[in-house]
């Protein structure tokens, strides 16, 4: 059959096959054709790699603990705005953005809130394999929410509640790669951007209107750009895991009415 199917297409395609020919070009396409072999490249070969996934039996505080990359990054670093970050080339970066998407437990179906510690778990994940990132926010120059990505505008699938207006700051982990020569941040916005990218090209993706947002480097162990106090490699992923919980068995407008008045 596979012959039959061959040979028609090769009848179809060729303008050098006459009537009188026919029975010739038969005869030596069998010939060509019984001597042939599979296709080397097995498609099932390119199915996209298998989640991360940790014990969910323990403290989901600790579950970064449990977290394993496929491959190691390097041990080089920079110092950078006096905080010291490792150095990945431009496609370790998009490897490890790769392997940050697939960790399961930080699959969450609402991204409304939750940037603070769900890129401190990341920071601590990374660290755990020798990679030492920093931490970008963007915070908006007003009262106003002033931060909205892009790619979520009229967007249905996007993972947000109907109405949600932006955010005022956002933040995202960091390591630097070099670009022409210069080593720049690569933010990993797992969730929100669909790859890893350098620093300006997240902002422009976020910014409602150019220079509507600044941006601050801190240490890995900081939470929050205005304050001094360091929350150090404590995780804080327990409560933004339960909130995606009570999310699922309330629905998110249930959910976002109790937690406005103070029920949960």
């Amino acid at each position: 059959m596979k012959n039959l199917i061959i040979f028609i297409s090769l009848l179809f395609l060729s303008g050098n096959i006459f009537c009188g020919d026919l029975e010739s070009a038969i005869v030596g396409f069998d010939a060509v054709a019984n001597t042939s072999t599979d296709a080397i490249v097995n498609c099932d070969s390119f199915q996209k790699p298998p989640d991360i996934s940790v014990d969910l039996n323990g403290d989901p505080n600790l579950y970064h603990l449990d977290v394993k990359l496929g491959r190691s990054y390097g041990d080089k670093k920079s110092d950078y705005l006096g905080d010291e970050v490792s150095v990945l080339t431009i496609e370790e970066a998009n490897e490890l953005f790769e392997e940050f998407s697939r960790i399961k437990y930080l699959h969450f179906k609402y991204l409304h809130d939750g940037c603070f510690s769900r890129a401190h778990e990341l920071a601590l994940i990374a660290k755990e394999h020798g990679i030492e990132m920093g931490k970008v926010f963007l915070s908006s120059s007003s009262d106003r929410a002033q931060l909205f990505p892009k790619n979520w505008i009229n967007n249905p699938q996007a993972p947000v509640p109907s109405g949600f207006m932006g955010w005022h700051y956002h933040v995202v982990p960091y390591v630097l790669v070099e670009e022409n020569g210069e080593l720049k941040p690569f933010v990993f916005d797992v969730g929100v951007s669909p790859k890893g990218e350098f620093v300006e090209d997240w902002r422009n993706g976020l910014e409602i209107k150019s220079g509507a947002a600044s941006l601050t480097y801190k240490d890995r162990d900081y939470m929050f750009a205005d304050t001094s106090y360091k929350t150090g490699e404590v995780s804080t992923i327990a409560s933004q895991i339960e909130e995606q919980r009570l999310i699922e068995e309330l629905g998110i407008n249930e959910f976002l009415f109790r937690k406005e008045q103070g029920w949960l």
